[in-house]
């Protein structure tokens, strides 16, 4: 049973003219370049009618080469030094593609070797180049006047290095009571304790043996003045395959290694580099576990 009320001739119109235009936009055509119900397309339409050329420019580059630039041309940019080549006093050393001022050991160039007040300068001393681990500053009338370099002869040398040898100040080679006796047993390593010696350019390997009974730590300490020569140390196991090594330029050379089991171990100090030979002193001890 249909039941209508007073409103209900007027409700029932205005249904049907709801229908009629919800079934007319349905059946309309879709305008070019528009959604469903008119909206713009926002990326669903297909790529080729959205096609757009973008022209992007890019900055070119500020130069092609030094003669476009005060200074250097580095990667197309205008720099201020792309080495220390490329600077002079007050400001001789490149740092970052800027030139600045010295401020530490071995920054300036040979023909200005020592740094003062900031500033690269000729030396005039030999201790200034002695500090540079050269011997002698060369004085006038030489044409390399103001650098270092190494010894000519004896008498350019210190008494601490009395001897030029290949343009180096340094002492001659001592035979130390060891060489007889390699690989010398270390008794009292447990105790610890100290082997003063001399490895020399004819025959540049001191070599010790530790007899460690069981599993331990090691402690070696080598010292050795690195002027006349650089001086390193390492430990082996009994196949003599290297366990540990220290090898560097300061002087200071230390080893702390555990050992799983007994073995003899064997201690080495070597002559890396210099003329002739140099001294050294080796502070050893083991701690068991």
């Amino acid at each position: 049973m249909l039941y209508i009320n007073r409103f209900g001739t007027v409700a029932l119109f205005a249904v049907a003219a709801v229908a009629m235009s919800t079934l007319a936009s349905a059946c309309a055509p879709e305008a070019p370049g528009t959604g469903r119900g008119g909206d713009s397309d926002s990326g669903d339409s297909d790529a080729s009618t959205t096609n757009t050329n973008t022209n992007t420019t890019e900055t070119p580059p500020e130069c092609q080469s030094d003669g476009d630039c005060p200074s250097v041309c580095v990667d197309g940019h205008c720099v201020e030094c792309e080495s220390s080549a490329d600077c002079s006093n007050p400001t001789p050393i490149c740092v970052g593609e800027v030139c600045q001022g010295c401020s530490i050991l071995g920054q300036c160039p040979d023909s200005a070797p020592v740094c003062e007040d900031d500033a690269c300068v000729p030396c005039t001393e030999d201790e200034q180049c002695q500090e540079l681990k050269e011997d002698v500053c060369v004085q006038p009338p030489s044409p390399d006047a103001g650098t270092c370099s190494g010894c000519i002869t004896n008498d350019d040398c210190p008494l601490e290095y009395p001897v030029c040898i290949a343009a180096q100040c340094t002492v001659l080679c001592e035979v130390d009571p060891y060489e007889g006796d390699e690989p010398l047993p270390l008794w009292d390593h447990i105790q610890g304790g100290v082997i003063e010696g001399f490895v020399c350019d004819s025959d540049p390997t001191d070599t010790f043996m530790l007899p460690i009974a069981g599993p331990a730590f090691v402690s070696l300490e080598l010292r050795a003045d690195p002027k006349p020569g650089n001086v390193d140390v390492r430990l082996l196991d009994a196949g003599n395959v290297i366990v540990a090594r220290s090898k560097g330029t300061t002087g200071v050379e230390v080893i702390h290694a555990r050992i799983p089991a007994a073995a003899d171990y064997r201690v080495q100090v070597t002559l890396e580099s210099g003329p002739a030979g140099a001294p050294f002193v080796l502070h050893y001890r083991t701690l068991p576990e």
